[in-house]
């Protein structure tokens, strides 16, 4: 529990304590965060042992059922041994240095830059999950990070080979070939307002169905028809979904004055469409793993919202955000803490051993 406690912790301390060292301190985090999960115990991680299994099948000739791409991976890193840390190690790597460059970038843009590392840590499906279990998913992620700016400048030939790459490791990626038409359309305050108010209504009336009938269907065409059988997120909780309801809400209804130009904008909708995303993708755990990838898409959203917030605390015309500025950026991170402290809670609680206690291999 302690290692938990400590990862969660320094990046909300150094949030409201800021250091002026802060490129030694987002390489230090990163680092630690990249060892700890590649130096786990093999038990940690509800598919982890699995994922051993294979990769000393492969590496001994045998098949998987993987996609291609992380095949080759596997193949990669049992020519440089036999250890699996090795191969926690690689694939480590294809997120840690994506979210490395683009935390840094942020850090030259925004003062806020430890807010990512907050959403990445702070968001159990982020950090504790794609790293420890679902390890396709974290060597599709990294690469989906990476099309965040080809999305934003609308280079849609480079995003789409980006994402199809990403496919080679885990087939979800696919699922975000939609989104250069989703921000093709103009959104307004008015168009978040009623799509938040729609998907909600879904969300909480007949989604659920309608979203595992079409995942089964998926399954028959693709070669995880397993897939077609998972149960809803463990987030498709009542009280969870409307609570981000709510938090939307209230974004949404500032809408007009967080966006003022073309770069808020974006990162406003973009954080926007990865929250309301929630609503349908915690019908099923499939589906769910497109929300994950959306949420590292947007992952730099959130550090710019609070930078214009900023802005507009300074404008006297702007009553709101003079008045309520500093909570409202306090009442986002208080959302993060809850959704983490919450999983924890939750495992330690029900005595998951996948998790708890958190174990080293040596």
């Amino acid at each position: 529990m302690l290692v938990y406690v400590a990862i969660a912790l320094v990046p909300l301390l150094l949030y409201f304590f800021p250091v002026k060292q802060k490129k030694l301190m987002l390489y230090s985090i990163l680092v630690i965060l990249f060892l700890v999960s590649t130096f786990r115990d093999v038990n940690i991680g509800t598919d982890y042992k699995r994922y051993v299994y294979y990769f000393h099948q492969i590496a001994n000739g045998g098949k998987a059922f993987f996609e291609k791409g992380f095949i080759w991976l596997n193949t990669v890193a049992s020519k440089l041994g036999n250890d699996y840390w090795i191969l926690a190690g690689i694939i480590n790597l294809m997120l840690f240095l994506p979210l490395t460059i683009y935390t840094k970038k942020v850090a030259n843009e925004t003062k806020y830059w430890i807010v990512v590392l907050l959403v990445f840590v702070l968001n159990p499906y982020m950090y504790i999950q794609t790293t420890f279990n679902i390890l396709r998913q974290c060597c599709a992620s990294g690469i989906i990070l990476l099309s965040e700016k080809y999305l934003r400048k609308k280079k849609h030939v480079i995003f789409f080979v980006l994402v199809l790459l990403a496919s080679l490791f885990h087939e979800a990626a696919i699922f975000l070939l939609i989104l250069p038409f989703a921000f093709s359309i103009k959104w307004t305050k008015k168009k978040w307002f009623v799509l938040s108010t729609v998907t909600f209504i879904l969300s909480v009336t007949v989604a659920g169905p309608i979203i595992d009938l079409a995942m089964e269907l998926v399954a028959e065409i693709s070669r995880f028809g397993h897939y077609g059988d998972y149960e809803a997120s463990l987030l498709n909780n009542p009280v969870y979904i409307v609570f981000v309801f709510v938090y939307v809400l209230i974004l949404v209804s500032q809408y007009d004055s967080l966006v003022t130009d073309d770069k808020s904008k974006w990162y406003v909708n973009l954080y926007l469409f990865s929250k309301i995303m929630l609503f349908l993708t915690v019908k099923n755990d499939m589906f769910y793993r497109v929300g994950i990838m959306i949420s590292f898409l947007s992952i730099g959203a959130l550090p710019r919202i609070f930078e214009k917030i900023d802005e507009l605390q300074n404008d006297k015309n702007n009553l709101f955000f003079v008045r309520y500025g500093q909570l409202f950026k306090v009442l986002h991170i208080a959302y993060y803490v809850c959704f983490y402290a919450g999983y924890i809670l939750y495992l330690w609680i029900r005595g998951n051993t996948a998790y708890i206690p958190f174990k080293f291999c040596f």
